[in-house]
């Protein structure tokens, strides 16, 4: 039970990290719509490593583990070169 909440914290903080980055990207550059773009992104990616049944990097669950979070959402959003058969897996 603690693994799948150790994670899940991970898997948020993670995720928000990136949307706050893309929100302040967008504010600098005054484009409010800017940090829909990486959520779209990744969820498509997150379909597709599934789809794909291609094996992915998971955070920790014995600890809060952002730093494999973002590892796990950086695989995610090289999606694409998993359709063309050129990815790892």
């Amino acid at each position: 039970m603690t693994a799948w909440l150790f994670r899940n914290i991970a898997i948020l903080i993670g995720w928000l990290l990136i949307i706050a980055g893309a929100a302040a990207v967008g504010w600098m550059l005054g484009i409010a719509e800017l940090s829909l773009a990486p959520m779209m992104w990744l969820c498509i990616g997150g379909l597709v490593l599934a789809h794909r049944k291609i094996e992915y990097p998971v955070p920790s669950g014995d600890r809060v583990d952002i730093k494999g979070a973002l590892a796990m959402f950086w695989w995610m959003a090289w999606w694409p070169r998993y359709l063309r058969g050129k990815g790892r897996g």
